[in-house]
């Protein structure tokens, strides 16, 4: 996963319209917020590893994708659900 997000493609499309929390889920160390690994966790519903969660602004999920994805397949997601249908495909 951490591949994937090193993409320049999707750090592009996730530095314009996200901002990554990443959580250390053998970790007991205290999140910004003050919320420590395991109330990230349950707050967020993380049954297994990797699972990214994309919250909007209102902090309202919008989507989750549990598992582990090809490089195409997660680009082909954030293409959708952040940049649009329009005009994400010409800027990959």
């Amino acid at each position: 996963m951490d591949e994937i997000l090193r993409d320049e493609y999707v750090q592009n499309v996730l530095q314009k319209k996200a901002r990554l929390v990443k959580i250390d889920v053998n970790g007991d160390g205290v999140a910004k917020g003050g919320k420590t690994t395991q109330e990230l966790i349950k707050a967020y519903k993380v049954k297994g590893v990797p699972t990214i969660v994309f919250i909007d602004s209102g902090g309202k999920e919008f989507l989750r994708i549990p598992g582990l994805l090809s490089k195409e397949d997660f680009k082909s997601l954030i293409c959708k659900f952040i940049e649009g249908e329009r005009g994400c495909y010409e800027n990959r």
